[in-house]
């Protein structure tokens, strides 16, 4: 399975790129300051800190090379702190989805279908 995040990807490296010119223009940072500025600017430490239950959504895509096969699909990682699950949906009949989820330190993955596990 091949995961891609395009849009995140493609806004991060331009916003990296467009950084690194406007800071290498002025003083050098450190790699340090310049993740403590990424930070700060999402918003502020105390909101950050309270932060448990997050959540990502995007497009995904399953890859098999053994019939060559792309099928595109959603995918949605979620976390609360403490137990994390990730999430897939296909429009293919035979790989429709799947579940991974880590509750209480156990790792669970159930069947797909009734009685079928995904590959």
């Amino acid at each position: 399975m091949q995961l891609r995040i395009l849009g995140v990807q493609a806004f991060l490296s331009l916003f990296l790129f467009t950084f690194s010119v406007v800071v290498s223009a002025q003083d050098k940072l450190a790699p340090e300051e310049i993740f403590a500025k990424h930070v700060a600017s999402i918003g502020k430490k105390e909101m950050i800190a309270e932060s448990r239950n997050l959540m990502a959504i995007g497009g995904c895509e399953f890859v098999t090379h053994r019939p060559e096969q792309k099928v595109p699909g959603r995918a949605v990682l979620a976390s609360n702190g403490a137990d994390l699950a990730f999430f897939t949906k296909f429009s293919a009949i035979d790989y429709p989805m799947e579940r991974i989820g880590l509750f209480n330190d156990r790792v669970n993955i159930p069947p797909i279908k009734l009685g079928a596990r995904s590959r």
